[in-house]
């Protein structure tokens, strides 16, 4: 994977700016592509597009797309399509997505192409995509794999039925506080044996975040219980503990929630453990105050 914060690459036969990162699953890039043409291609995995300036025009087969900001794009494995830029610069956001990330209708057959028009919802969670690719977060790859989700949903499949899922939610919750450090938005798709793309939407829709977004605060949570339990554990001991990269990847998320450094808090919990307390739950409540919504 590349590291946090790898600078972009540059195509050498079109010229294309592009910024990657790997997810558990998932591949992102953020793309500016010059004017041109690039010829005939396909891909080996599906692909989501979502254009957030700029455009293009694409042929796949017979059938010719205007796509421009908010055009989504679902290519699926195999099928040979090719563009041409005419703006100064098109920016976008492509995923690649294993076949178990797209909904499952769209897994068997002869399953076409589409080209939609995106809505707010759709561009926020591709901008929130290119952020998180140079993210200095280990959870970033968790975050990645569940905004994706979220994306593959809202653009392939009609809104899911949620009726119901308030104790598979509540099943979900426990794996993440039980193993945030490990636990990835597909693997908890698969121990609640649904589909991974319907348990991104759902959650967010009851829960008010993603579901990577929730690994990410449970692990800066247990981080804060451990902090304010044992004044003495060293810092990296916490970070790896926490599921971070090292402790700079950690500290920095660490303060972005807390408002101060890993060893700031500890520092501070000595001097005054009442503040700190109260510090820390306010950190917990990020979490653990969230409730199904009815």
């Amino acid at each position: 994977m590349p590291s946090a914060g790898a600078p972009a690459t540059r195509c050498g036969c079109c010229g294309a700016l592009t910024t990657a990162r790997d997810g558990v699953s998932v591949r992102v890039a953020d793309v500016r592509h010059p004017p041109g043409t690039m010829g005939a291609h396909a891909h080996g995995v599906p692909h989501l597009v979502v254009v957030l300036a700029g455009g293009f025009s694409e042929r796949a087969g017979t059938h010719v797309r205007e796509a421009g900001r908010g055009t989504v794009l679902y290519r699926p494995a195999g099928e040979e399509h090719s563009e041409t830029y005419d703006e100064p610069v098109t920016r976008y956001v492509s995923i690649a997505l294993p076949r178990t990330y797209v909904p499952a209708r769209f897994r068997g057959g002869a399953v076409p192409s589409l080209c939609v028009r995106g809505d707010e919802a759709m561009l926020a969670l591709a901008a929130r995509l290119a952020r998180e690719i140079v993210s200095a977060d280990a959870a970033a790859t968790v975050v990645l794999d569940a905004l994706a989700l979220e994306l593959a949903a809202r653009a392939l499949d009609p809104r899911p039925n949620a009726r119901g899922s308030e104790r598979w939610i509540a099943t979900a919750r426990a794996m993440i506080e039980a193993d945030h450090a490990s636990v990835t938005p597909g693997g908890i798709a698969d121990a609640l044996g649904l589909d991974a793309s319907y348990v991104a939407r759902t959650f967010r829709e009851r829960l008010g975040r993603s579901v990577g977004d929730a690994i990410r605060a449970a692990r800066i949570a247990a981080a804060a219980r451990r902090l304010a339990a044992e004044p003495d554990v060293s810092l990296a001991d916490v970070a790896v503990n926490a599921g971070f990269f090292d402790q700079s990847h950690f500290s920095r998320a660490f303060k972005r929630v807390a408002g101060m450094t890993p060893g700031a808090f500890r520092g501070a919990h000595r001097s005054n453990p009442s503040k700190t307390v109260a510090l820390r739950d306010e950190i917990l409540g990020a979490w653990d105050s969230a409730t199904v919504a009815s």
